[in-house]
């Protein structure tokens, strides 16, 4: 579970709104005659800048309620993190709601806050999103099996509605201010037990709420306190507060957020490295899955991390990750130095010397680090001469 609580000027976030029009010829207008709801549905798919490249990559697929008003800001966000690496390019799909109400709540209203005899058809509107929708997007574009599903407000609710009801239909999940309030807390209520009765959920769950008060902040309160208290095994959590931040723009305040926790960095952090290699593996298993393709460990990356431990002396993990970049790199020099380093601190010279002149094969007199690599090894020949000569 992470919480943060911030003060983020919202103006910075919807800056990035501009670069949205940059690129108007990849959005794609259709309608699709639903059998579910009985009408037709209007919705604008956005493919990433990529998608026309001549090759076949697969992508993300993020379902955005709210579609028309939420468009222009999630593609400024992905945008600007696609250029820094901080989330894939995805394919976005913009729904339109004739009546949002409906659409969008699960249960029909009858709290006088609200909009009295409203709403309801929550559960037609999420078949027609797995049964129609959805299949229509995985048949004419170039997808893979990840999915974001997001909204803001009664959207948030949708969002909660769609996790404990259909809990494996997504893969991330986006609720900005959930109007958890709405006809009784039912959905709320029934989020609980569904966190209740499952231990285990591996999924992403990003909730935010701004500066809302009374009812409104009451229930969300409640809801995020047991969240905190009876999260699944394997379901990753982060709530936000946003104190002076209005309702209506939430969503904008926590796109970026949303986004940055969801994507593992393509440069693991050290501190995710708790069992050695495995944990290596396990990441970037993770990564290639939320990008789509195959993500090798970068070699630099897992040379700083093998480094990082070198020089905590945890040799063992050291020699391991130096060794797992050899295996994975093994006509690059930088592992072979790595590993090298280490054994001559455990006083394993003929080791260490093996790996030296390994490293030497693969370079040329003018490369860079032969002349490093070359005095190391006449440092060993040296030592390895003395000590026969004593």
């Amino acid at each position: 579970m992470i919480s943060i609580k911030s003060t983020l000027s919202v103006f910075s976030l919807l800056l990035v709104t501009s670069l949205a029009f940059a690129n108007p010829q990849s959005e794609i207008h259709h309608t699709l005659k639903s059998n579910v709801l009985k009408q037709d549905r209007s919705f604008v798919v956005h493919l990433p800048k990529s998608y026309e490249d001549g090759s076949n990559r697969k992508y993300s697929v993020h379902y955005l309620l709210d579609g028309d008003l939420n468009l222009p800001l999630v593609k400024g966000v992905l945008d600007r993190m696609q250029k820094t690496q901080g989330a894939p390019e995805a394919i976005v799909v913009a729904i339109e709601s004739k009546n949002r109400t409906w659409d969008l709540t699960p249960t029909v209203n009858q709290d006088p806050r609200g909009p009295v005899g409203q709403g309801g058809g929550a559960d037609g509107f999420l078949s027609f999103i797995e049964k129609e929708l959805i299949s229509y997007i995985d048949d004419n574009y170039r997808t893979h099996d990840f999915k974001m599903i997001s909204g803001g407000s009664i959207g948030g609710l949708f969002v909660l509605h769609a996790m404990q009801s259909k809990p494996y239909l997504f893969d991330a999940h986006f609720a900005y201010s959930p109007a958890v309030w709405w006809a009784d807390r039912t959905t709320a209520k029934r989020v609980k037990t569904f966190l209740t009765n499952n231990k285990a959920y591996k999924s992403y769950l990003y909730m935010n709420m701004g500066n809302e008060s009374g009812e409104m902040r009451e229930v969300y309160e409640d809801l995020l306190s047991f969240m905190k208290s009876n999260q699944p095994e394997g379901m990753r959590f982060v709530s936000q507060a946003f104190p002076d931040v209005p309702h209506g723009l939430t969503s904008s305040a926590g796109q970026f957020n949303a986004y940055h926790n969801l994507f593992f960095p393509i440069e693991m952090p050290t501190t995710k490295v708790i069992n050695g290699v495995q944990s290596i593996i396990e990441y970037y298993a993770k990564v290639s899955h939320q990008r789509g393709k195959i993500i090798a460990p970068p070699e630099m990356v897992v040379n700083r991390i093998a480094y990082e431990f070198f020089q905590r002396r945890e040799l063992e993990t050291a020699v391991a990750l130096f060794k797992y970049n050899l295996k994975t790199y093994p006509n690059h020099t930088y592992a072979y130095g790595g590993l090298a380093d280490v054994y001559r601190s455990m006083n394993k010279r003929e080791e260490a010397h093996l790996l030296i002149k390994s490293a030497l094969t693969l370079l040329k007199p003018g490369d860079e680090a032969y002349k490093y690599y070359k005095n190391i090894d006449a440092e060993l020949a040296s030592e390895k001469k003395n000590k026969a000569t004593f």
